[in-house]
């Protein structure tokens, strides 16, 4: 089984889904230039400098960074504009951009941000003899913050004291990184992440077989031309068919039904017989829903053995950093990365080319 996790088709389905929603302010913080790639912004209000605001339609207007290109789409502002480079500046960033047909044609994206690196606002200027256009990020509406706030796990809320604290649990990230595309995922994705403990029960106990009963001998009279008895053997049998014959030659009368016992049942029940064995099974499962054509949605689930678990600790990890790391090696020797922070509770899960993470970031 291949570590394909999410297909760059879901997340193009997912990319489709999120047309309706905006982006909040505080769904992503962004201490870094580089953390802006793949990020699309989605704005609730227009504003010019005359002061005139627009309220904008969930998904009418959005900003892709690509890292040479932005993509802006919506009303007359929309298109594709190199860049020439993103510059920290005492607002945030500062996004240098060329128009793609006409190199003469350059203005900028200025990138707001607030004391805690969240953006709340972008400004563009599409060329010099433009003006300005504030496209302004809409706050979280608090039911909908309290209804998120139950759903995903937030940075802080799971601690992972040892690997004995993963199993039984469910992650529920936030955000996800696919190559170039960071996706904000909706409660309605349903996208969670599962560490399951089971049993394999290895049963060597042998069917007890009943010795088939030999059929009577029963003796009969024969009369003799002169009058005398002869005793003449003769086999009784009775007929039966094939699968009644299988059927009480092979049956097990004292072998304990194993189906369907708890765990807990089967530990006591192996304690008294040294013939079954329980091996522990570990997996992680990723549970996420794809669109259909048809407007359903399917249940796309994949789910790995864990063969191996590594821990290493990076000792130069600032607070708030990422400081531990849990290394599980699954089928075909790939391997899932859980990050930690110093606290040792869950910040980010990196599953082949996918890097899941927890609200907060």
């Amino acid at each position: 089984m291949k570590l394909r996790l999410l297909t760059l088709f879901i997340l193009l389905s997912f990319a489709l889904q999120a047309q309706d929603h905006y982006s909040y302010i505080t769904d992503r913080r962004f201490w870094a230039p580089d953390m802006l790639y793949g990020y699309s912004f989605k704005p609730n209000i227009k504003e010019t400098l005359d002061g005139d605001k627009q309220k904008l339609k969930a998904g009418s207007y959005s900003f892709t960074y690509s890292g040479n290109y932005l993509y802006v789409k919506g009303g007359n502002v929309e298109g594709v504009y190199s860049v020439n480079n993103v510059m920290p500046s005492e607002y945030g960033y500062k996004m240098n951009l060329m128009n793609a047909r006409d190199p003469s044609i350059q203005g900028h994206l200025k990138i707001i941000l607030n004391d805690v690196a969240q953006v709340e606002a972008l400004v563009l200027k599409r060329s010099r003899k433009e003006q300005e256009i504030i496209f302004h990020l809409p706050v979280l509406p608090s039911d909908r913050k309290k209804r998120e706030t139950k759903y995903f796990t937030d940075l802080g809320d799971f601690e992972i004291e040892d690997t004995d604290s993963l199993w039984g649990e469910k992650i529920y990230p936030f955000l996800v990184e696919h190559g170039d595309v960071q996706y904000r995922f909706q409660a309605g994705d349903s996208t969670y992440i599962e560490f399951i403990e089971t049993y394999k029960v290895v049963d060597k106990r042998k069917p007890i077989k009943e010795p088939k009963v030999k059929p009577e001998k029963k003796k009969k009279k024969k009369k003799k031309g002169d009058g005398e008895e002869e005793l003449v053997e003769e086999l009784e049998i009775e007929e039966m068919d094939e699968d009644e014959d299988e059927m009480e030659s092979d049956t097990i009368p004292d072998l304990v039904d194993l189906t369907g016992m708890s765990k807990e049942e089967l530990e006591e029940y192996a304690a008294t017989d040294p013939k079954v064995k329980l091996i522990l099974e570990y997996f992680i499962v990723l549970n996420t829903f794809e669109d259909q054509e048809d407007g359903t949605r399917r249940l796309v689930e994949d789910k790995y053995q864990i063969k191996k678990m590594d821990e290493r600790e990076d000792s130069n990890a600032r607070k708030g950093e990422e400081r531990f790391q849990i290394d599980l090696t699954v089928d075909g020797n790939k391997h899932i990365y859980l990050y930690l922070l110093d606290d040792k509770t869950i910040s980010s899960i990196e599953m082949g080319f996918d890097k899941f993470y927890m609200r907060g970031h």
